[in-house]
């Protein structure tokens, strides 16, 4: 049976939190370096997929005010997300303020996929059928592997 893209979504969350605590836990500072890279590319590939495939179908196919909003906040929160990502990309990882700011990143990240995952998901369940949902999750793959380098 194929699956919706709530579950997709849910899914490389965890992969995301995953990786999160893996770079908490952390304490030799190349190893560190490159699961934040691994981070990024994830983060980078899920925030396109989410924004390409269910905020486009959610502001774009339903005609409702709140499914808009509801994207649009998301949206807005992937647009913080994406600051943290280049405040950590110019700092050395020696740097005593990577560690403050990739804390910063992992809250904000953590808050949205809450936030997601109760809203969002509702309101795309609401809207949207079983079916127009497993669609999404097949674009939701496409997309994501699509944006892979």
């Amino acid at each position: 049976m194929s699956e919706t893209i709530l579950l997709k979504i849910k899914e490389h969350h965890q992969t995301i939190r995953t990786i999160i605590t893996k770079i908490e836990k952390e304490t030799n500072l190349e190893a560190k370096k490159e699961l934040y890279l691994e981070l990024r590319l994830e983060l980078s590939t899920h925030m396109e997929s989410e924004e390409k495939t269910i905020y486009k179908h959610l502001t774009e196919d339903v005609g409702d005010e709140e499914a808009e909003e509801i994207a649009h906040d998301a949206f807005d929160e992937h647009e913080e997300i994406r600051l943290f990502i280049d405040q950590l990309d110019k700092l050395s990882i020696e740097n005593k303020n990577w560690d403050e700011t990739f804390d910063k990143l992992a809250k904000t990240f953590i808050e949205h996929q809450i936030k997601e995952e109760v809203s969002l998901f509702a309101e795309a369940r609401e809207e949207f059928s079983k079916q127009e949902l497993i669609d999404f999750g097949e674009e939701f793959e496409e997309v994501k592997i699509d944006s892979y380098p």
